[in-house]
């Protein structure tokens, strides 16, 4: 699955398994929740908090300064701010 969004949200929860990709750049949210697993990769902008969960060979890349809440990193996967 391939997803690209543009806008803004006050919230947004966002899973991503498989070979999937959130094209979210551009999709400007003040609170996330994002859970990715399997050869996901997303890139979001989160301006308040974000929580993230990321296992397999995912990779999260992110803008924005939000404060990370909970964080888990499992297997292969990264994640990085821009």
């Amino acid at each position: 699955m391939n997803l690209e969004l543009t806008g803004t949200a006050e919230t947004a929860g966002l899973e991503a398994s498989g070979a999937s990709s959130l094209r979210l750049a551009n999709y400007r949210v003040q609170n996330a929740d994002v859970r990715l697993s399997g050869a996901s990769n997303a890139d979001l902008e989160v301006s308040s908090r974000s929580d993230i969960e990321v296992s397999g060979a995912s990779r999260l890349t992110f803008g924005g300064n939000p404060t990370v809440g909970r964080i888990e990193v499992s297997g292969a996967s990264k994640i990085n701010r821009r």
